[in-house]
């Protein structure tokens, strides 16, 4: 892993925790904003049918992306949620 997705991992694990110490839940949109890959304005484009995909609108590759989710994915598995 190299230096750039040590810290993306950082920011996602530190985003979930505040969204579940704040909310309770921690949705993937909502890391996908807290750590800036994804602005309010694009999410609502996607959201409301302007943009076909997700995907379109982040401010990353599909790469970094697919590590966010992995990320995500494995931070729920580690605190049993």
């Amino acid at each position: 892993m190299n230096e750039h997705d040590k810290e993306l991992r950082g920011k996602v694990q530190s985003a979930m925790y505040i969204l579940i110490q704040n909310k309770g839940v921690a949705s993937p949109i909502e890391v996908l904003m807290a750590i800036g890959v994804l602005s309010k304005a694009d999410y609502e484009k996607w959201r409301f049918g302007r943009t076909d995909y997700l995907e379109c609108v982040c401010k990353v590759n599909l790469r970094k992306l697919s590590l966010i989710n992995h990320e995500i994915r494995t931070y729920a598995k580690q605190h049993d949620l």
